[in-house]
């Protein structure tokens, strides 16, 4: 059966996909998320099997597989607005896990240029709004501390010899990663929602944010500036919620 480019790169990533559901299967100690697992797992197989009865032919996949993971990650950032601007980096030199690699590249431009403007001394909100984005800055901590755990956790499997101690490692590697990739994921979504809302607010003038008029100015002293200096108030928050709403859509994540 000859497929699109479309059909063959949508069943591609439905592989992917199952690929995770079916690590979840192998190393949840949950019975009921292997259970919800088995189930949406084999509604992406028949999803599969109706676009390509009999899956794609092996020369399409190995060419998939030879495929390096940051030209993968680069690949998707390229069909975006604003990720597009930025390279893919790998979590780990070993690391071929586009979907943990992605991930880590959306975390790192957040943090060296979204994370350190959207604080109080550059956007003031009223107090409920502000309260609520300081819990994002506690849920950046906790991802960061996931992705050491992993980071590590990757570099012992590297670095490992012996086949059962590899084995035990594999599963504690995929453990990690699937925890990386929830909080990363959920971290992403729930800043999407706040500033998608404080965007709206500043479009109606509600009053969520109080200085949307205000201009962007680091302080050298104390902060490096990026390439939001200049910027008003109100075109960054607009930039930061484009930028969030691309990001959870490139994500590769599935929701149980």
């Amino acid at each position: 059966m000859s497929l699109s480019e479309e059909q063959r790169n949508e069943v591609l990533r439905l592989k992917r996909i199952a690929k995770q559901y079916e690590g979840i299967i192998r190393t949840s100690r949950s019975a009921d998320q292997q259970m919800r697992a088995k189930k949406d797992l084999k509604k992406v197989l028949d999803q599969i099997e109706l676009i390509a009865p009999g899956g794609l032919a092996d020369s399409v996949q190995a060419n998939y597989g030879a495929a390096s993971v940051k030209k993968d990650a680069e690949s998707i950032m390229a069909g975006t607005n604003i990720l597009r601007r930025y390279p893919a980096i790998k979590i780990h030199p070993s690391m071929e896990d586009s979907d943990i690699n992605l991930l880590h590249t959306i975390l790192h431009i957040w943090e060296t240029e979204y994370s350190i403007t959207v604080g109080d001394s550059h956007i003031k909100l009223d107090f409920s709004s502000s309260m609520e984005r300081d819990t994002h800055f506690g849920m950046l901590e906790n991802i960061k501390r996931q992705r050491k755990i992993l980071i590590e956790s990757i570099d012992d499997f590297s670095r490992a010899t012996r086949e059962d101690v590899k084995a035990q490692l594999r599963e504690m590697k995929s453990r990690y990663s699937r925890h990386f990739l929830k909080e990363g994921y959920t971290f992403l979504k729930s800043l999407r929602d706040f500033w998608r809302k404080v965007s709206e607010s500043v479009t109606h003038g509600s009053g969520d944010c109080l200085n949307p008029e205000d201009t962007i100015d680091f302080d050298p002293r104390f902060e490096t500036p990026n390439r939001f200096e200049g910027w008003k108030v109100k075109d960054f928050i607009k930039e930061t919620s484009a930028f969030l709403s691309e990001s959870v859509s490139v994500i590769n994540f599935p929701e149980f």
